[in-house]
């Protein structure tokens, strides 16, 4: 790995035992853009992990552990403040807010909540991810089963 020392304007290069630098791709590039592109790897880095957290990560994260009476008591606190949401984080909250409804054998309160995801998903591409669409996919048609 190389690393940049500010006070000497130098790089010290930390190599594997082939010799290769770990950071190769990054050595064609001159140093200051070389730490613009990490600056932001790692900024990009902390916002996708910030946006796992919250409360959304916390009611998401309650429903795949199988806790759907938590994650419903989470959902529901959340409706209020979901409303300013970004689409893609509100389509996201809308299927598994349905998804725990329909975990919890509540396919009537389920179904507004896929309707709404399906919506919001038409609208925001890619809002989920390719086993997120699954899941709604499948929910929507359990649903649909019973209209």
């Amino acid at each position: 790995m190389t690393h940049f020392h500010p006070s000497t304007s130098s790089s010290i290069s930390d190599s594997d035992s082939s010799g290769s630098s770990s950071s190769v791709w990054l050595r064609g590039l001159s140093r200051p853009l070389a730490w613009v592109v990490r600056f932001a790897l790692l900024v990009a880095l902390v916002f996708t992990t910030a946006h796992c957290g919250g409360p959304l990560g916390h009611a998401q994260r309650a429903y795949t552990k199988g806790r759907y009476a938590d994650a419903k008591r989470r959902f529901v606190r959340l409706e209020r403040t979901s409303e300013d949401w970004p689409l893609h984080r509100r389509a996201r909250y809308a299927l598994y807010r349905g998804l725990t409804h329909l975990a919890l054998g509540d396919r009537r309160a389920a179904s507004p909540w896929l309707d709404e995801a399906a919506r919001l998903q038409s609208r925001a591409r890619f809002a989920f991810s390719p086993d997120d669409e699954a899941r709604l996919r499948l929910a929507l048609e359990t649903v649909s089963v019973t209209r």
